[in-house]
């Protein structure tokens, strides 16, 4: 578990790396539960567990590592190279949308009010712009890798996801 944390934190630009692992170790850890202990031991690769939201409400000390007005770029730069090194498949549009959503908590947002949001803030953020069509496609992205729960055209986040390689 150690060796994905420290390649997290060398390929991510952020300043004190050492701040970074600590945190990334409260973030992401491996799985254990008693009642699946078992199954987990016969596994070859061990299970992990992303605590998203630990990420959303720790990840304050680091939001300003490139500067006040590029707060969405440091979150995109952390959710992408924890994607990367946890195998989870998705883009830095989607980590963009994944970060945006960090103040929603336990509510759910429509997907067109989410839309609306993002349509503003793709105006200072130009290269995670998406049209219509991608956006759809990047929220079931989303839903299929476990990210949010998606539901009747409401969408929240999935405060811990459970990553179980095969």
């Amino acid at each position: 578990m150690q060796e994905v944390i420290d390649a997290i934190v060398k390929n991510a630009n952020f300043n004190n790396k050492e701040n970074l692992r600590s945190f990334l170790n409260n973030c992401i850890y491996q799985y254990y539960n008693e009642n699946e202990a078992d199954k987990e031991s016969q596994r070859e690769y061990k299970s992990v567990v992303f605590k998203l939201s630990y990420f959303y409400k720790n990840f304050s000390p680091f939001v300003n590592a490139y500067g006040k007005d590029k707060k969405y770029d440091a979150g995109v730069e952390a959710l992408f190279c924890i994607a990367q090194e946890l195998k989870i498949e998705i883009d830095k549009s989607e980590c963009f949308i994944l970060f945006h959503l960090r103040n929603l908590g336990k509510f759910k947002i429509k997907e067109s009010k989410l839309l609306m949001e993002l349509k503003g803030l793709w105006g200072q953020y130009k290269e995670y712009a998406l049209d219509d069509q991608s956006f759809s496609a990047a929220l079931r992205t989303l839903r299929d890798e476990r990210l949010i729960s998606y539901r009747k055209g409401s969408l929240s986040v999935s405060p811990t996801i459970i990553i179980r390689y095969k």
